[in-house]
């Protein structure tokens, strides 16, 4: 489609991961920092900025080994005064 861009984004992220053991569900959080790289399709326009994630969710037991898990997240990286935010609602299958 002319005249449209689309924004390539890489978010590689580090931290620790807090957990609690139950028999049908296992609530968990995170605090994780890193570095989000963004790149413009067809310009030579990139970014890369520091940032970090938090976020918390549950593991609810499907089967022996198989869980569905919910979860939410809030990101944020600054950029040279400026911040990006995303909050990102998460759902699957975790094994």
């Amino acid at each position: 489609e002319e005249g449209s861009l689309a924004l390539n984004t890489v978010t590689i992220m580090i931290g620790p991961r807090f957990a609690s053991s139950g028999d049908e569900a296992e609530p968990f959080g995170h605090i994780l920092t890193g570095i989000r790289y963004d790149k413009i399709s067809d310009y030579d326009a990139s970014n890369t900025a520091f940032g970090f994630e938090v976020g918390a969710g549950v593991d609810i037991k499907a089967g022996s080994s198989t869980f569905v898990r919910l979860g939410v997240d809030f990101q944020m990286a600054f950029d040279e005064g400026e911040n990006l935010k995303v909050l990102r609602l998460t759902g699957g299958l975790a094994f």
